[in-house]
């Protein structure tokens, strides 16, 4: 790619396009996945797409009235690891097992879209001094089973097809306090986090690039590190009141996920800050996928 850029310093961008683009198809392979029946995109033959980012959190080591929702490291005992949503947000199972990575102010509903996310950062704030940062990795769950919030409360009438945003979850609950167990518990999962010194880490404890990394399927994508080229039109988006946003870039098969399910399915990995929230927030469209494998 930088020679097809230093090109366009002496040719016309197009001629380097093209130019680029017949040095790939000599030294690769170009396949697109196929989607099942089943899937989103079989009608158009296409792949569907979403994306996630790492949230920010505020955090503390010490439980406060303000920090008071731990963040649980898993436990070193079988016997404790298997417990629900439930049991550990409501009847705090793991509490005081030295588990308790960080307490942080956001909400159980922050922390379930953490869950999702797979990683994040904390910002540990302490009395008279910067925040310090530590980053959050994926450490296993619960093994039970995972579900949307979202899912469950349109299927019991809090929410409506047309507005099923996170907002509109976060002003339900808020609006409703009386209903947020019932709520969050309807997701049984649970996921353990560690901390490092880097990007929350994919496969291979192989830290994630900002808008390069693409989770797929673990069932059938079990190899990783193919270079991917993703193309996202905004008329594709799969929900009306989606934003337009558009992809046009590779990325790299460095992750997976316990809802990202099928051949033709792709989480595209966009960092921090708000713009990676927004799209995580947004993104639900269908796309193309093109496979680039080296040829022998």
């Amino acid at each position: 790619m930088n020679k097809a850029l230093a090109c366009t310093k002496v040719l016309d961008k197009s001629e380097c396009m093209l130019s680029f683009s017949d040095s790939i198809n000599e030294k690769f392979s170009i396949y697109k996945p196929i989607p099942n029946k089943d899937e989103l995109g079989f009608d158009k033959n296409m792949s569907r797409f979403t994306a996630y980012y790492s949230p920010s959190l505020k955090g503390s080591k010490v439980k406060t009235d303000i920090y008071k929702n731990p963040i649980y490291k898993k436990p070193l005992k079988s016997a404790h690891q298997n417990y629900t949503r439930e049991q550990i947000e409501f009847e705090a199972k793991l509490a005081n097992k030295g588990l308790e990575l960080f307490y942080v102010k956001e909400s159980l509903l922050d922390i379930w879209l953490l869950h999702v996310e797979g990683g994040g950062l904390i910002e540990e704030e302490v009395a008279g001094e910067a925040p310090k940062l530590h980053y959050l990795s994926y450490n296993g769950t619960n093994k039970r089973k995972f579900s949307m919030l979202s899912r469950y409360m349109l299927d019991n009438g809090m929410l409506t097809e047309d507005n099923r945003s996170v907002r509109a979850q976060r002003e339900y609950i808020e609006s409703n306090p009386e209903q947020e167990r019932e709520i969050i518990s309807s997701c049984q999962s649970y996921v353990y986090f560690k901390t490092t010194k880097s990007e929350p880490l994919g496969v291979r404890n192989i830290p994630l690039t900002m808008n390069r990394s693409l989770a797929s399927d673990k069932d059938l994508f079990n190899e990783y590190g193919f270079i991917s080229f993703i193309q996202i039109n905004k008329d594709d988006s799969v929900e009306k009141s989606s934003p337009d946003l558009n992809v046009n870039r590779f990325f790299i098969n460095q992750d997976t996920g316990g809802s990202i399910n099928g051949a033709a399915r792709g989480d595209l990995y966009m960092g921090y800050g708000d713009d990676a929230k927004f799209y995580a927030n947004n993104l639900h469209a269908l796309g193309n996928q093109y496979l680039i494998i080296l040829k022998k």
